[in-house]
């Protein structure tokens, strides 16, 4: 019997090595799976329980999670109805008709072009409902229509890379003025600098922009308590404690960001 052609290489791994492999890629595996059955089994009983409310009787916090989990594990047409009774409660709302509009895409009555309109409004929205909206069009050779939805994608495209520009840096000579956050993100913040130990005093403004100015640019200036051996690190480590869905800038009233904290404490909000 003629032996089997082996290419040259490696060769076979010895089946030690596979063993340890396989042993290692489940470990590695397992946790994710785990998290992912542990999330699936909690949403499947609310969704049961949401199931039994009607849609009428539960607030707008319980209806979206209603509608979202229906969506992941049942259905689009079984979702469809429970949005639908959301956005009636808010009409205006771009989420909501962002994702009307996208269950809307096989649909011919241009139901999603009416949906994506609304959602327009909100930026972080933009591009992915303009895909949505010229795909549907191309599908019935609607080019001329097609094209107005990707100049408005490529427009938030030119605006978003002006925005992260003008977000890069704080200096000197941008333009700082008072800023007044929620209650939630206020006390958030105020915590997390009064847990801080090397914080002494702290003050709040903002970077005024001029690119999607609804998502702040905060500024927290501050005093360090003692002896401060490495202020950058102190910076990192406040930065990295405040977990804020916006831009943020942190420096010490120190070394060279002297000058600019003293700016930001001018016309800031003293918090700490």
């Amino acid at each position: 019997m003629k032996k089997p052609l082996r290419k040259p290489g490696l060769g076979a791994a010895p089946p030690r090595v596979i063993e340890d492999f396989d042993n290692d890629w489940l470990q590695a595996n397992a946790t994710r799976w785990q998290e992912r059955y542990d999330y699936a089994t909690t949403a499947k009983r609310t969704l049961a329980e949401l199931q039994k409310i009607e849609n009428d009787r539960l607030d707008d916090e319980a209806l979206w999670k209603k509608a979202s989990l229906s969506e992941e594990f049942a259905s689009a047409e079984a979702a469809y109805p429970i949005y639908q009774a959301y956005q009636r409660r808010h009409p205006d709302d771009p989420e909501a008709a962002f994702v009307m509009g996208r269950l809307s895409f096989d649909k011919t009555d241009d139901e999603l072009l009416k949906q994506m309109k609304i959602a327009l409004t909100q930026p972080n929205l933009v591009f992915d409902t303009c895909q949505y909206a010229y795909h549907y069009l191309l599908k019935s050779n609607r080019h001329d229509e097609a094209e107005w939805w990707r100049e408005q994608a490529e427009q938030q495209l030119a605006q978003n890379a002006a925005s992260e520009h003008e977000r890069a840096e704080l200096t000197t000579r941008d333009t700082i003025i008072p800023i007044s956050p929620d209650a939630e993100t206020m006390n958030y913040i105020i915590g997390k600098l009064q847990a801080n130990k090397k914080v002494k005093k702290a003050w709040l403004a903002q970077k005024k922009l001029q690119y999607n100015p609804e998502i702040p640019a905060i500024i927290i200036a501050f005093t360090g308590k003692g002896f401060i051996f490495n202020y950058e690190t102190l910076m990192q480590e406040i930065a990295a404690e405040l977990d804020l869905n916006c831009s943020l800038y942190v420096l010490p009233k120190a070394g060279e960001y002297k000058r600019l904290a003293k700016k930001v404490i001018a016309c800031g909000e003293q918090i700490v």
